[in-house]
């Protein structure tokens, strides 16, 4: 790209007139940086002529003069052109060094912004900022399952009821505390409600549904009652919610201490 802009640089330069030959080349060039027609002719035009009124280039250019202002105004906006004191409005192009310096700063930091998109969005090759929808009780019920059953060393839950959940879920629960996981759940109401007596159990007064956050790598939320669930793995949201379970969790009430004839 910076050759592309050393070679249109060197063509507007050749001002002794220009030949149909550069002329072409420069428009070309001009094309390839992302101008528009009407602001090559007026580029173009201003290389030719060194400084231009409105109605100089319109009369170059065939352009109507109505279309040829805005156009130079629009070019002095991206710094490409300067306005000449005096009247009547003359403009001219900014020195060539100064625009070769100005287009490879440009295209430098296009480059350096695609890079840095291309690292961020390399992270996680599958759409790190996924939140997939689980529509209906089953397919919750049977995520939670799956992610219960992977856990490695942490468990948080946070529900209105154990009962609820199924007996699939509670038996996971329990698989899980007996392989040696640490597993806190925090319920609402009675602190009747036990799983094992390695689940770590607490209740509160209220929560807003149902949140399961495992190992911090993962985590699924949402209706109480399963109905509507979401399932992710972004690191930052999972994180968040991670937070979010303890804090309930430490400000949860001890439940009960584990009585015989509990599972």
């Amino acid at each position: 790209m910076s050759r592309v802009i050393h070679t249109f640089i060197t063509q507007v330069g050749n001002t002794c007139p220009m030949s149909v030959a550069a002329v072409v080349r420069a428009s070309t060039i001009l094309k390839q940086l992302g101008f528009s027609v009407l602001e090559r002719s007026v580029i173009v035009a201003l290389g030719q002529m060194g400084t231009a009124s409105a109605s100089d280039i319109s009369s170059k250019t065939g352009a109507h003069r109505a279309s040829v202002y805005p156009t130079l105004e629009r070019l002095r906006a991206k710094g490409l052109v300067v306005l000449e004191s005096g009247r009547p409005r003359r403009y001219r192009l900014v020195p060539l060094e100064q625009l070769e310096e100005m287009l490879s700063e440009r295209v430098q930091a296009l480059v350096e912004a695609l890079e840095t998109l291309q690292r961020e969005t390399s992270v996680s090759p599958q759409a790190e900022g996924l939140v997939i929808t689980l529509h209906g009780r089953s397919r919750s019920a049977a995520q939670l399952v799956r992610m219960v059953s992977v856990a490695q060393s942490m468990v948080y839950m946070v529900c209105h009821g154990l009962g609820a959940l199924g007996e699939d879920v509670l038996a996971s629960l329990q698989r899980a505390a007996e392989r040696g996981v640490t597993v806190r759940v925090v319920t609402t109401g009675s602190s009747g409600e036990r799983v094992h007596r390695r689940v770590e159990q607490r209740h509160t007064s209220s929560v807003p549904g149902l949140s399961l956050v495992v190992d911090e790598k993962q985590a699924l939320f949402g209706e109480a009652d399963l109905s509507v669930c979401g399932w992710t793995e972004n690191t930052a949201l999972v994180s968040q919610l991670g937070m979010l379970s303890r804090y309930v969790w430490d400000n949860a009430k001890k439940s009960s201490r584990w009585r015989p004839g509990g599972s």
